[in-house]
């Protein structure tokens, strides 16, 4: 019995020090401060970007094999009627139809499967912006 109370005491007095110790980071974030200054509640994924540099730039947007694609296009694409965008998620290019309910959970699968492809470059009319082709490698 005492046994069980020592650990219980132990795991509480832990989980205050990992409150203390979160707290403290989080207060000398920039991002955290200047969120909280806006009034923004932040979470979990705020606190984990705060904390430090997960990402570096690119140096290109293209492949070696895109950008001899792309240069390719340019030649023989008439640029005064149409305009060549690059890697183009395909989530904005499509949609669902409509016998599928909005936001229900067959919707929102679909969704994420498509949000997370890429054309290599859709070809839009200059003037309306429509899609004309779509084209991957």
């Amino acid at each position: 019995m005492k046994l069980i109370i020592f650990i219980l005491i132990v795991l509480i007095i832990a989980a205050l020090l990992i409150r203390i110790i979160l707290r403290s980071v989080n207060q000398h974030s920039p991002l955290l401060m200047q969120l909280h200054a806006a009034g923004i509640r932040t979470g979990d994924a705020e606190r984990i970007l705060s904390g430090g540099e997960y990402w570096q730039r690119q140096k290109t947007l293209l492949t070696e094999r895109e950008v001899s694609f792309m240069k390719g296009l340019f030649r023989i694409v008439d640029m005064k009627r149409w305009y060549l965008c690059p890697q183009v998620r395909v989530a904005d290019i499509v949609q669902l139809n409509g016998n599928i309910r909005p936001r229900s959970r067959q919707w929102w699968q679909l969704f994420r499967m498509v949000s997370q492809w890429h054309v290599d470059v859709v070809i839009v009319e200059r003037r309306s912006f429509s899609i004309v082709a779509a084209v991957e490698l």
